[in-house]
């Protein structure tokens, strides 16, 4: 949920002069899927106060890690994430649901920032088009990179790729402060 995290932060200072969100969900203004209409329902709210975040949510159980980490071209990150004590293997519901009923102060629309959205295009848990709806909310200068071929976790499956995207755009947006000129990012 990090990219969320990062466009909603960039709203609360003017010491964010930009962000970069890997996948983005405005929950508050689309339903990536049709399960997160019952994380906003009533029956939600009572079963939250009911349980709180003693009901939990193994990820494991929700998405499929190996997927995630691209297990079949490399099982490395996810053998590793499987032996991090610091991973968040799980949320409790309360706070999971807090994630989709968020209402921030400042609409997306309002944004008068530069962003890039980035997604993978075979992204198995944020899908390419939810991305593509959130990107047509966001107001102020924007960029949007579809990254071909790609899936989930960019940084993970194609760190240098990933930086050398990110650089880009951070050197034209943020450092040159050129907002007019068409970004491109750099060849896969």
């Amino acid at each position: 949920m990090g990219g969320e995290i990062t466009f909603q932060a960039l709203q609360t200072s003017d010491r964010f002069a930009g962000c970069v969100a890997m996948n983005i969900l405005l929950p508050s203004e689309v339903n990536m899927r049709p399960i997160i209409g019952f994380f906003k329902s009533p029956v939600a709210a009572v079963i939250e106060m009911l349980g709180q975040d003693y009901l939990q949510f193994p990820l494991k159980k929700v998405l499929d890690m190996k997927a995630v980490t691209s297990y079949d071209k490399n099982p490395l990150p996810y053998e590793q994430r499987m032996r991090n004590p610091l991973m968040v293997w799980g949320y409790g519901f309360k706070s999971y649901r807090s994630v989709w009923t968020y209402k921030p102060k400042t609409p997306p629309s309002a944004n008068q920032k530069p962003v890039l959205i980035t997604c993978g295009e075979k992204d198995p848990v944020v899908p390419a088009t939810h991305c593509e709806r959130c990107y047509d909310l966001i107001g102020g200068p924007k960029d949007l990179y579809i990254i071909p071929g790609g899936e989930h976790q960019p940084i993970v499956t194609i760190p240098k790729h990933f930086a050398d995207t990110i650089a880009s755009w951070v050197q034209t947006r943020i450092h040159k402060k050129d907002l007019k000129s068409q970004w491109k990012p750099p060849k896969l």
